[in-house]
């Protein structure tokens, strides 16, 4: 049995936090190695032309994590007090490569306001606000697809030869394929990279009926969109199926009926509209479960409404039992309420 095993929920949790606070304090040395590494120019007796080739070829590191560590390292010999936020927990790694290139004499301690507590997708959006770069021009190209190296048995259903790329004012490419509630976060689509305080740049791979269909839609909007912009088409197509789409979720509508009692008892576990619009805008449309100490989950994704008291239990739609949970919460307390292995009973798939 690994020595993890027996210990109690708590010390894991502990634990973990006492060395993330000791993997800071190599977060902050190894930088501070590499900047010295850098100004003495010892990679070139290694035989590497430039410190990015030395931490690739010599450290083995990833193309990724040697341009953020070389930017740390660089930026925190000139700024010393970055590298204190980053071992204080202030400001992670990545945030500190991100604002590293903005910094100039004088002018550490904006950067470091701005990216304190914030995620890396925060502190880009924040960026961007501050130094916004041009969009893109918006087009419409046909990619050749090289056939797949892989068994057919293994490989993507490709629907034809030739896909089309759809670009609008973002320039990110979004992953094509499906994502599942088991993939790791980085392996997920990336979000569209800011420009400016309200605008993104967002591209994607669309197969040939869907280019077929906006092309369909760019003909039969032109009374209204004469040139046919491809943005402008998608900001309407989304607008339209964001209303579809909350109204059959939340029960969002322009006309909401009067609102009966806040509880209903009834045999079906389909929760009225009217409850559905009350708690999802108490709730802000975010998960609200709240930990032990007080943090909120707050997610956005894969929103669902759970029973505090279990429908099982109570059969009853009450608002003040209702509440938004994603769904790796919602299953969390799920499992609380009534066990794991009866929960993996019920769930589909498990046999």
């Amino acid at each position: 049995m690994s020595s993890l095993e027996g210990l109690s929920n708590d010390q894991p949790l502990i634990d973990t936090r006492k060395l993330v606070r000791r993997e800071r304090g190599f977060e902050v040395e190894l930088p501070r190695h590499l900047a010295e590494v850098d100004s003495r120019r010892l990679y070139l007796g290694r035989a590497c032309p430039s410190m990015f080739d030395y931490c690739v070829k010599v450290l083995g590191f990833s193309e990724c994590v040697a341009y953020k560590r070389i930017a740390v390292a660089r930026a925190g010999r000139r700024f010393p007090g970055l590298l204190d936020a980053v071992q204080q927990g202030e400001v992670h790694l990545t945030g500190a490569s991100l604002i590293a290139p903005h910094l100039a004499d004088g002018e550490l301690e904006p950067w470091l306001a701005m990216a304190r507590g914030a995620t890396a997708r925060e502190i880009k959006q924040r960026i961007a606000e501050q130094k916004p770069r041009e969009a893109g021009p918006n087009f419409v190209r046909k990619l050749v697809v090289k056939p797949p190296a892989t068994p057919a048995s293994q490989s993507r259903v490709v629907r034809s030869k030739a896909e089309t790329e759809t670009a609008v004012p973002l320039q990110v490419k979004t992953n094509p394929r499906p994502t599942n509630d088991s993939a790791p976060a980085a392996a997920r689509a990336p979000h569209p990279e800011p420009l400016g305080e309200s605008r993104y740049s967002v591209r994607f791979v669309a197969d040939a009926d869907v280019h077929a269909q906006l092309e369909e839609l760019r003909d039969l909007l032109r009374h209204t969109i004469p040139d046919g912009d491809v943005g402008k088409i998608l900001a309407k197509a989304i607008t339209e199926l964001l209303e579809r789409v909350k109204k059959q979720k939340v029960g969002s509508c322009a006309r909401p009926r009067a609102p009966r009692a806040s509880s209903t008892k009834t045999p079906s576990r389909h929760i009225p509209a009217e409850i559905r619009r009350t708690i999802w805008e108490r709730d802000a449309g975010r998960c609200a479960y709240v930990s032990r100490d007080g943090t909120r989950c707050g997610e956005t994704g894969r929103i669902e409404f759970h029973h505090q008291v279990p429908w099982a239990r109570c059969h009853e739609h009450a608002v003040d039992n209702i509440a938004l949970r994603c769904r790796a919460h919602n299953h969390y307390e799920a499992e609380l309420a009534f066990g794991a292995e009866k929960m993996n009973q019920w769930r589909p798939g498990s046999g």
